[in-house]
C-alpha cells in the first residue's frame, strides 16, 4: 500500500503542488470516513492509525499531509465512549468535527503562504536576474506577486524535465510574465548575469536537507561556488518534524528504451525522484515567519520538533 500512495503522491505533487496535494488528500479523507466500517470509536482511531502508518511510508514523506493527520487526531471528539458501538449521531459528530479541523487547516495553510508571499517583498529584486529551477507552485505565485508588484527585474528558467519545465512556462506565460529559458547545463555561461536564486521544496528534514526536484543539487552547488545569494521559499507546515530514516537513495524509476540509428539499440534510461540538498547552502528561506539565515532556521526547527516530540508523548 505505501508504494501505491507514494507512486500517486508523488504524480500529483509534481502536477499540482505540495499544499495543493495536501488539500486534495483532506478531501479525499473526509468522503472516505462517511464510508467507513467500523464498530465503536476505538475500532475508528485503529483504522485511522492504520492509514496514517501508511502515510507516514511514502518516499518522500509529505511532512505537510502527515502533520494534517496528526493535527486531526488531536481535534477528534475523544470523549466519545471507546467500545460503544457507533450510533448515527455520533458518526455525523466525528464528521462534522473532521470537517471543521480540515477547514482551519485549510485556511491556515492559504494564510501562510500569503504570508510567505508578503515577507517576499522585503527582498531587493528591483533591476536583479533571478534564475529559477524547480516547478514549485508557492516559488511560481511569488514570482508573479513579485513580478506585479516591482516588475523591473529579469527571470531566467533552468530547464530540467521537460513536464516540469512546462508547467513553469505555462504558469508564467498564462499571468504575463516574461522570461528565458536556458538549458541547465549551459548555466555556466550566464553566471556573470544572475544575481540570485530561488527554490522551493518539498520539505526540510531533521538532517537539515531539504527535499527538492531532481537536478536542484548541481545548480544549488554551482551557483553556492560562485557565491551568489540562494533563496529557499517554505513554509513552515512542511518540516519533517521526526527523525529522518537512512536511505541510501530517493525513489529510482527505471525504463528501457530504443533508439533507431543504423541498428536498433537498447537501453535502460534511470529517473531519480528528488534530490536532498543542505540547508548549509541556502544563504535565505523565507516563510510565513519572516527571512530567516540557516542558523535561525535552525533554532525554528528545533524548536517545532521540540514540541511535535512532547505531543506525541502526550496523546501518541
Amino acid at each position: 500500500m505505501p508504494e501505491l500512495i507514494s507512486a500517486q503522491f508523488r504524480e500529483i505533487e509534481a502536477d499540482m503542488g505540495t499544499i495543493e496535494l495536501a488539500e486534495l488528500v483532506m478531501n479525499a479523507l473526509s468522503k472516505s470516513v462517511m464510508s467507513f466500517k467500523f464498530s465503536n470509536f476505538k475500532d475508528f482511531k485503529k483504522q485511522f492509525k492504520s492509514l496514517l502508518a501508511d502515510v507516514k511510508k511514502t518516499q518522500p514523506r509529505y511532512a505537510i499531509i502527515i502533520e494534517n493527520f496528526y493535527k486531526i487526531w488531536e481535534h477528534l471528539p475523544h470523549d466519545i465512549h471507546q467500545t460503544k458501538k457507533i450510533g448515527f449521531l455520533e458518526k455525523k459528530r466525528i464528521i462534522k468535527n473532521l470537517s471543521k479541523t480540515m477547514k482551519v487547516l485549510a485556511r491556515k495553510a492559504r494564510e501562510d503562504e500569503s504570508k510567505l508571499i508578503e515577507n517576499s517583498f522585503g527582498i531587493d529584486v528591483r533591476e536583479k536576474t533571478i534564475l529559477i529551477y524547480d516547478h514549485s507552485h508557492l516559488l511560481i505565485k511569488t514570482l508573479i506577486k513579485l513580478k506585479k508588484a516591482v516588475d523591473h527585474f529579469r527571470i531566467i528558467v533552468a530547464a530540467q524535465d521537460p513536464d516540469k519545465t512546462t508547467q513553469i512556462i505555462e504558469a508564467l506565460g498564462n499571468n504575463d510574465v516574461a522570461f528565458q529559458v536556458v538549458p541547465s547545463y549551459m548555466l555556466s555561461h550566464l553566471g556573470l548575469e544572475i544575481d540570485m536564486v530561488f527554490f522551493g521544496a518539498v520539505t526540510l528534514k531533521n538532517t537539515f536537507n531539504f527535499v527538492m526536484d531532481p537536478g536542484s543539487l548541481n545548480v544549488v552547488s554551482q551557483f553556492h561556488l560562485m557565491k551568489k545569494p540562494i533563496y529557499m521559499f517554505i513554509t513552515t507546515d512542511k518540516f519533517s518534524l521526526w527523525k529522518a530514516e537512512v536511505r541510501h537513495s530517493v525513489h529510482i524509476k527505471k525504463s528501457v528504451h530504443e533508439h533507431h540509428c543504423c541498428k536498433k539499440i537498447s537501453y535502460e534510461k534511470i529517473k531519480f525522484s528528488h534530490d536532498r540538498v543542505p540547508l548549509k547552502y541556502f544563504d535565505y528561506v523565507v516563510c510565513e515567519d519572516g527571512v530567516f539565515t540557516g542558523r535561525k532556521v535552525r533554532s525554528v526547527y528545533k524548536k517545532k520538533y521540540a514540541n511535535r516530540q512532547l505531543m506525541r508523548k502526550q496523546v501518541y
